[in-house]
């Protein structure tokens, strides 16, 4: 039986309070950027992995690979705070814009080296960029200008990242709709 594929994608989720904050302070900057497509503020999270579209039976390989590593090699949780805005590929020429992610960062990292090589043996393709932390805000369909002086600072969002969720996509009109495949706790 063909189980088609799956949309999928590893995260860490945003306590409801970091979210708060990011709604907060995006009021203010969504007037003044109508050419960007801003991220329903349910759907923020700090992407690990993105996996693209898989086959269902490469997405449980993945799924299981996981909870096996992870066993073994016991990631930990982080503390992990709000950064700077920021834009790939510059704030001069917008394509996606950003959030940095900071704090504990070398165990992020770490935990997404390991995600990383646990998807590429189980088939999913490598990622070709550096992993970046960072929550997506908004994406252009053409390239936006962001005037450095209307930027100004996130309020400052603290929290633990306990846990790694695996994330199934799928696309709609209105937007993605996320629901839950697995979820890992950090040690």
């Amino acid at each position: 039986m063909n189980e088609g594929n799956i949309r999928s994608f590893v995260s860490l989720a945003l306590p409801n309070e970091v979210k708060n904050a990011v709604r907060d302070r995006l009021i203010s900057l969504k007037p003044l950027f109508p050419g960007l497509k801003w991220v329903n503020e349910n759907n923020l999270h700090l992407t690990v992995k993105f996996c693209g579209e898989q086959p269902a039976v490469l997405i449980r390989t993945f799924e299981d690979s996981i909870s096996s590593v992870f066993m073994e090699k016991k990631p930990e949780k982080m503390r992990l705070t709000l950064g700077e805005l920021g834009a790939f590929p510059s704030l001069q020429c917008i394509r996606t814009l950003f959030i940095r992610v900071n704090g504990e960062v070398e165990k992020l990292g770490l935990l997404a080296s390991i995600i990383e090589k646990t998807a590429r043996e189980s088939g999913i393709p490598a990622e070709e960029r550096r992993f970046h932390p960072h929550i997506t805000l908004a994406r252009a369909r053409n390239p936006e200008k962001i005037p450095l002086s209307s930027i100004g600072r996130f309020l400052e969002a603290e929290w633990t990242a306990d846990a790694v969720y695996l994330m199934k996509s799928v696309l709609k009109p209105h937007g993605p709709e996320y629901s839950l495949i697995r979820k890992w706790i950090l040690q």
